[in-house]
This record gives structure tokens, C-alpha cells and sequence, in this order.
């Protein structure tokens, strides 16, 4: 829950970067790109971190084939957390919140926000793996996802 918290300011973070260039005609001091830069970079870390904690759950479930209840906590437990993070929002903040935002502002480079848009791709398709109420939470973002692999985007997991 707090990396929900520390992506969320970081969103946010990026959104006033963002509008910050936009006031300034499209040119930003260098040190708000030193703070645009380590913002994405630091965006793309709690995304691998919020993915390795579903992908552990998954892990545990791989490996204790035959063991029915030890692979049915850990299936409930993925749940769990899938479903916290569906009610806390997670996938609209990173969808509408940051991508769409990003590409609307104009400002979209694919050196410095390719990385990002895969790993946001990643941890929605772990994110959504397997769990029903999220994948139809998903549904709604179907367009924008198919428009991501415009820009090669590796969106079609998540799309699948």
C-alpha cells in the first residue's frame, strides 16, 4: 500500500513537471529534466517492485504443484492483493493518471518514457493474471491499450 502511495505522488509529480513545460513553451531548465528523468526512473522501480510482489505470489503457487492447500492460500492471497489494488485504483492512476496524460501533454519521447510504458504494461498484465474482476475492470481501457503497440509498446499481453 505504500508503494500505491509513492507511485501516486510520483504521478503527480510528473503531471506538474508536465505542465511546468507547457507554460514555459516546451522548454524546461535542466534541472527540472534532472527531476523529470529520476521521477520516471523512480516510477519505473516501484513498478517492478508492486510486480515482483504479485509475480511472488505466483512463483509460490508454481512451485508447490501437488500441495492442493498450500496452492489455494497462495491463490487467495494473490487475489487479495489484486483485489486491494483494483479498489485502491491503481491501473486507472497509471492509465488515465500518468500514459494518457503524458501522450495528450506532447511531450511523449520514446528514450525517456519507452521503459516506463513496458513496465506499466508488465504489472498490468501480472496485475490482471488470472483474476476475473480485474480483467474486467481492464475492459474500459481496451482502445488505449491496442493504440500503446503504435509506439511498440509491449501491450499485447495485457490486451490477451
Amino acid at each position: 500500500m505504500q508503494q500505491h502511495f509513492m507511485l501516486t505522488s510520483m504521478i503527480h509529480r510528473i503531471y506538474l513537471l508536465d505542465v511546468q513545460k507547457k507554460n514555459s513553451g516546451g522548454v524546461s531548465r535542466q534541472r527540472d529534466a534532472f527531476t523529470y528523468q529520476r521521477t520516471i526512473e523512480d516510477i519505473v522501480n516501484i513498478l517492478k517492485g508492486m510486480t515482483l510482489n504479485l509475480l511472488s505470489h505466483q512463483h509460490s503457487i508454481l512451485n508447490n504443484v501437488g500441495q492442493d492447500l498450500v496452492i489455494r492460500q497462495e491463490q487467495d492471497r494473490l487475489k487479495k492483493k489484486q483485489n486491494m489494488l483494483r479498489h485502491m485504483n491503481v491501473s486507472n492512476d497509471l492509465i488515465n493518471q500518468l500514459l494518457h496524460r503524458i501522450l495528450e501533454s506532447g511531450f511523449y519521447s520514446k528514450e525517456l518514457h519507452y521503459d516506463m510504458f513496458n513496465e506499466v504494461a508488465r504489472y498490468l498484465f501480472i496485475y490482471a493474471f488470472s483474476n476475473e474482476s480485474v480483467q474486467r475492470t481492464m475492459l474500459q481501457h481496451l482502445t488505449f491499450l491496442i493504440s500503446l503497440m503504435e509506439l511498440d509498446v509491449a501491450s499485447h499481453k495485457v490486451i490477451s
